[in-house]
């Protein structure tokens, strides 16, 4: 329910009010007005749309997501709001109004009966205050017996104490027995911390774990606030076609374990699965105590000789995995960071099994690996949340050749020599770089006749557009010295609003010495509050444009080493920029005589921040 994105235009049909009342003011359920064929059908074309904008990933097939899972009283856990007055729910759309939920059509039946049963206490209880209580948060738990856990989030330092929590616990356990249904019911707290998200910071508390099952394979312990897929039959059938693709791995290999990587593993329900089936895992997230609730599972299911699970940075652990036959990854909303997608590629494992719950990121990385030597052999979407348009992907990888780069223009010198200009992507250095196992000069030089390409200037690692090479090493002298008089356009996404235009002429330090710069800006439009202009640097200065964008106040967007981290850490949250907002759009130059207009459309990633925005 809640992070459901409301699609541009979708109406509240009838049909919709017929299965909830509140379909129009609440945000919950964006495409309940939809039958469950158009849903599905607008599911997948947007993870198609999303693999559309990359030229790397326009052959992959996207067929129909299905809809045969339940698509009322699915959702597992559910994170409701309680106001001041006493209302429960979600804000209204565009409000911070609470629509009170007394009944949901999609919440699973014994979060409803939980939800019921605090609703008749609030203001009642001591531990249901609305003066301080903000926030429920309750997930279902079920094993052999049926489980809630519920969190309960209040302003800071306004918690009740243990014993009133208990006694709450022990009030709900009876009132829920009264009714011919017992359940078992766990409260905890978690503490707001001030900022704009609803709910807070939670503490798990292992020993109050409850075993919870998905699908097949052994159960695995669940505590208050820790992850859980929205959809329990949904998730079951991901686990199981990532399960099916490792067996598929072992009839390759014989005389030794599969060796199983998991990145963002959570409690280790999916990799205890992949344990119990003969693999050697390793299960790896940064939240502590949730690995530590996977380490508990797994000595619970008898699987301490095949299962480890620790606690670390995803990139960090895969630098020195060597010899993986398979990894797993099922990272946040905002995609793989980039030094985990390039030690992805550098792990060589035979597949990479990739679960998505954004469309977008998901392209924007798979295209990124494409050009790394990891080609997505299948996408497949599914029906993780009915009622909404997101749609949950399986993307299956696996080694291949590079994407070839994509030349712009190539002339002749007078020497018989020749040039290139061709489309730098984002996270690729110029030239070979140690952290990098494939450079934007390696793919060059695969192409026919360029073996021996030369970069004539390099772009940063992050910034996308016209690169310039020549064909052998004596090929770049004169193409340099027409880029040295040419002019370059980039194009830039700056924090907040420029002027219309202006000139930033200010010395740039560079090996000791101050060097002179200027650069030159012109506003094209104001964007959500910031400003898209076209810079032309006079020189060639390091990292002119970022430096002197940041000198006046308006440092690039996605900029980490110039740049406004609170920025940053927004577009990459809510447009999936993970790099600086820099593009060379357009280089004009005369070599030997001829003028060459050499232009690169706007990288796919920064597009997409330009149309969420």
């Amino acid at each position: 329910m809640s992070g459901a994105r409301a699609e541009p235009g979708a109406a509240t049909a009838p049909s919709g009010a017929e299965l909830c009342a509140l379909a129009a003011r609440c945000p919950g359920c964006p495409a309940i007005a939809l039958p469950a064929a158009e849903q599905a059908a607008r599911k997948a074309e947007r993870l198609r749309a999303a693999l559309a904008r990359f030229a790397e990933l326009g052959s992959l097939a996207v067929p129909p997501v299905t809809t045969e899972a339940a698509r009322s009283h699915y959702r597992t856990r559910t994170k409701w709001v309680v106001d001041r007055e006493g209302r429960i729910g979600l804000y209204a759309r565009g409000t911070h109004d609470v629509v009170d939920l007394a009944s949901c059509p999609i919440v699973r039946p014994s979060l409803a009966r939980v939800v019921a049963a605090l609703r008749s206490r609030l203001g009642a209880h001591a531990a249901l205050d609305p003066a301080t209580l903000r926030g429920l948060d309750l997930r279902e738990a079920c094993d052999a017996q049926e489980a809630v856990l519920v969190s309960l989030t209040y302003e800071r330092g306004r918690a009740p104490s243990a014993d009133r929590l208990a006694e709450l616990e022990r009030e709900l356990a009876r009132a829920l027995a009264a009714e011919g249904a017992p359940l078992d019911v766990s409260v905890s707290t978690a503490e707001h911390d001030g900022s704009p998200r609803v709910l807070g910071t939670y503490r798990i508390d292992p020993a109050r774990a409850r075993p919870d099952r998905i699908g097949a394979g052994p159960s695995f312990l669940a505590a208050h606030g820790s992850f859980v897929q929205a959809h329990r039959d949904v998730a079951a059938a991901i686990r199981e076609r990532v399960s099916a693709a490792v067996r598929t791995l072992s009839r390759v290999e014989h005389g030794r374990p599969l060796r199983v990587l998991e990145l963002y593993a959570g409690s280790g329900a999916l990799a205890l699965r992949l344990a119990a089936e003969g693999a050697d895992v390793t299960a790896l997230e940064r939240f502590v105590p949730a690995i530590e609730l996977a380490r508990a599972s797994a000595t619970h299911a008898g699987l301490d000789a095949r299962f480890r699970a620790i606690a670390g940075d995803a990139a960090e652990a895969l630098v020195p995995a060597a010899g993986l036959d398979a990894v797993v990854v099922n990272p946040p909303r905002r995609g793989l960071a980039a030094p985990v997608r390039e030690a992805l590629v550098r792990s060589r494992a035979r597949l990479v099994a990739y679960v998505a719950c954004d469309p977008e990121t998901l392209a924007r990385d798979l295209a990124v690996l494409a050009r790394a030597g990891y080609r997505a052999r299948s996408v497949e979407g599914f029906d993780m949340m009915p009622q909404t348009f997101e749609v949950e992907t399986l993307a299956l990888i696996e080694p291949a050749e590079p994407w070839p780069v994509a030349v712009i223009a190539e002339g002749a010198l007078a020497d018989g020599g020749r040039w290139i200009a061709v489309d730098k992507a984002p996270h690729e250095p110029t030239t070979p770089h140690p952290e990098h196992v494939v450079s934007l000069l390696d793919r060059v030089r695969r192409l026919p006749g360029y073996a021996e390409a030369t970069p004539v200037h390099r772009l940063d690692l992050g910034t996308s557009g016209v690169c310039l090479f020549g064909a052998t090493p004596r090929a770049v002298a004169p193409v340099a010295r027409a880029l040295a008089g040419g002019d370059k356009t980039y194009v830039a996404l700056v924090r907040g609003i420029p002027r219309e235009k202006g000139t930033i002429r200010r010395a740039l330090r560079e090996e000791g010495r101050e060097l002179a710069a200027t650069t030159r800006y012109r506003r094209r439009e104001v964007i959500a509050g910031h400003g898209l202009i076209e810079a032309r640097p006079e020189e060639g200065r390091m990292h002119q444009i970022r430096r002197h964008l940041a000198s006046i106040g308006h440092p690039v967007v996605g900029d980490a080493r110039y740049g406004h981290a609170p920025t940053n850490r927004h577009f990459e949250e809510s447009a999936a920029l993970d790099r600086p907002f820099l593009h060379c759009a357009r280089i004009a130059l005369s070599i030997e005589g001829r003028e060459h207009v050499l232009e690169a459309p706007l990288a796919p990633d920064l597009r997409l921040v330009l149309d969420r925005r």
